[in-house]
């Protein structure tokens, strides 16, 4: 029985059959570590609040004191809340603050719907 030749593999040879998954598997690695570079970039420079205390004024009113950590070039925004005992949210307010300061204090009275046991910095953000 007669051999069929590729003329195309007696030319230029046959090509490694384990190439294939080898490149298959760089790529996943590099869109892997590309999604991780760019997750982190993202996540790296958040802004840090901490609450450094509250007072509670009276039934209506809470005042949250924080310190936040952000760089300086960058305006931030953060979340100030008042929680009831059962942690439901009494007491909400936004705070922006301007580009300037990489560290900077605050305090914010809030007014609560009801009497409120803690008040803290929920979150901050870039805008």
């Amino acid at each position: 029985m007669r051999e069929v030749q590729d003329p195309i593999a007696d030319r230029y040879g046959r090509k490694d059959s384990n190439r294939r998954p080898v490149m298959i598997l760089g790529s996943i690695l590099l869109v892997i570590f590309l999604i991780w570079a760019v997750w982190s970039t993202v996540t790296g420079a958040r802004p840090t609040p901490k609450t450094v205390g509250y007072e509670v004024i009276n039934d209506h009113q809470i005042r949250v004191e924080f310190g936040i950590t952000k760089p300086s070039d960058r305006s931030i925004g953060c979340a100030i809340q008042a929680l009831k005992q059962d942690y439901g949210i009494v007491g909400y307010k936004e705070v922006y603050y301007p580009a300037g300061k990489d560290y900077l204090t605050d305090s914010v009275t809030l007014t609560t719907s009801e009497p409120a046991v803690t008040g803290l910095v929920d979150h901050c953000w870039f805008y």
